[in-house]
């Protein structure tokens, strides 16, 4: 699975603007992803409709480029966004 993520770049080691990432589960609510930390090949884990930083002051959004055969992240994102809507 992969996704872009859209936003302001965070750090240097995490997420970066436009670039395309490997998501490897769906866990807890979460998305687990790859990001650009080289030292961490399990990846960490990204809010699915709000990523951003750990001080919660920058967000960026993903954009689906590969789901899985079952849809699992557009499921995610529009089953949280629904419920945050709620």
């Amino acid at each position: 699975m992969k996704a872009r993520y859209v936003g302001a770049t965070i750090g240097v080691m995490t997420l970066t603007s436009n670039k395309i990432y490997d998501i490897l589960r769906v866990e807890e609510d979460m998305f687990r992803v790859v990001d650009d930390d080289p030292n961490e090949p399990e990846g960490y884990l990204y809010d699915p409709v709000n990523p951003g930083n750990v001080s919660g002051t920058v967000f960026g959004k993903w954009e689906i480029v590969e789901d899985d055969e079952n849809g699992i992240l557009r499921r995610t994102i529009d089953r949280l966004t629904t419920s945050a809507q709620n």
